[in-house]
């Protein structure tokens, strides 16, 4: 939620501040800049609701490798 949240802003911010300079873009001067954000919020979660589950499987991965590692090497781990 703060990584969209800080995403969102950080593209209202750029919008307003390139949509000048920007002049084939074509943007909408009468757009509600709050709408804008709420949206622009909406669709970072979207594209951020795989990142902690992907990153979870790597660190389980890892965990798992470092365990099997301390296992194997483990002398009174033997019957």
């Amino acid at each position: 939620m703060i990584v969209s949240g800080v995403s969102a802003v950080g593209y209202v911010l750029w919008n307003e501040i390139a949509r000048s300079s920007h002049y084939y873009l074509q943007l909408d001067e009468t757009k509600n800049i709050y709408a804008e954000g709420f949206l622009t919020f909406l669709t970072y979660i979207v594209l951020n609701n795989t990142m902690i589950p992907i990153s979870l499987i790597v660190s389980l991965e890892i965990v798992k490798a470092i365990q099997g590692y301390i296992m194997q090497n483990d002398k009174e781990m033997y019957s």
